[in-house]
């Protein structure tokens, strides 16, 4: 058990579960567009391959932090779904690269599960959850 002047263990029970959520959600976020091949045209995928890569290791990184209770992870996850919910604003055929495709099942719920992480709402649950995250420092803080 973790007495009050430690960071709780992500593992621990204790650890608040919105922080850990955000951190798997940051994490996925950034990796999981390896794993998609949108059908768009070749100046939109190199547009988004370029966000994509440019916000990879920042999510990932800010994840750990996020894990560790960090103030600047928060901010980090923050501005970064912010920068992305602008990057879908301006830049509309962005959208259809995350195309639900419904040829099966499975490939429903993986296309689905794709267009919630990498999508407006999954930067939309980011950010609320980051402010789970803001709480959750000023108490490791003191």
């Amino acid at each position: 058990m973790n007495d009050k002047n430690t960071v709780p263990h992500r593992m621990d029970a204790d650890f608040p579960f919105a922080v850990w959520l955000l951190g798997w959600i940051a994490i996925l976020k950034g990796i999981v567009w390896l794993t998609t091949d949108p059908n768009i045209p070749d100046v939109q995928l190199a547009v988004m391959g370029c966000k994509y890569l440019f916000f990879m290791l920042p999510l990932i990184a800010c994840a750990i932090g996020a894990w560790h209770l960090k103030r600047w992870a928060a901010w980090g996850i923050a501005a970064l779904c912010i920068a992305d919910l602008l990057f879908f604003l301006f830049c509309p055929p962005a959208i259809k690269s995350l195309a639900i495709n419904d040829t099966s099942p499975v490939v429903h719920l993986f296309s689905t599960v794709v267009w919630a992480i990498n999508g407006p709402l999954g930067d939309i649950a980011m950010i609320a959850l980051a402010t789970v995250l803001f709480r959750h420092t000023k108490k490791a803080q003191q």
